[in-house]
């Protein structure tokens, strides 16, 4: 079942997994796009020299500048709702198909071997298994995209904003360490509680 279950969630309705992650990126880059006009806006105030000039090169004024700012965090946390949202479809859709192909399974076993399990331990398969399988799709691909994007696109920002590399670099660091942490932790707990809600079911 586990060995069916991976290519399952990853490679079915690939088209949707791509615009899954490709949202994730579009919402992370305007993320970044976002404080970078937002530094042109405050430039363009004070009569600081732009790091391209590109507001001078397309005539931007100060109204223009705030306002596409605005447009990119409204845009970055439009396409983030959506990720989050396709992300969800696509577990549900998911669950779907491993509930059925635990359902043949389950049909399949001879009398003598469901004998010998509770029913609640069959129960906790659907209950617990399924939609914990799935969460690759409802939380770890979004989020994950979300989080590793403007890692990559930092480097990028440095030149943008001529702000100095090292400070960011170890303040990326220390976030990702403190994500992977904080990740370790949260598996026990999502471990432990798949556990208690198992022993729930059998009881």
């Amino acid at each position: 079942m586990s060995e069916k279950a991976l290519p399952i969630i990853l490679w079915t309705r690939l088209p949707w997994r791509v615009l899954l992650l490709l949202f994730s990126f579009l919402s992370s880059l305007f993320g970044l796009l976002a404080p970078y006009f937002q530094k042109e806006f405050v430039d363009h105030l004070t009569g600081t020299p732009s790091a391209f000039e590109i507001p001078q090169l397309v005539g931007a004024t100060s109204y223009f500048l705030i306002a596409l700012a605005f447009a990119c965090l409204l845009l970055s946390q439009a396409l983030n709702q959506l990720t989050n949202y396709l992300g969800s479809r696509e577990a549900v859709i998911s669950q779907r198909h491993l509930a059925q192909m635990l359902y043949e399974k389950t049909l399949s076993l001879k009398v003598d071997s469901l004998s010998s399990r509770p029913v609640g331990e069959i129960v906790s398969l659907y209950a617990t298994d399924v939609p914990g399988s799935t969460i690759l799709l409802e939380q770890t691909l979004p989020q994950g995209s979300t989080t590793f994007s403007p890692d990559f696109g930092a480097s990028g920002s440095e030149f943008l904003m001529k702000t100095p590399i090292l400070p960011t670099v170890l303040i990326m660091l220390a976030v990702s360490v403190l994500n992977t942490a904080l990740a370790f932790r949260q598996s026990k707990f999502f471990f432990r509680y798949k556990q208690i809600a198992a022993g729930e079911l059998a009881l």
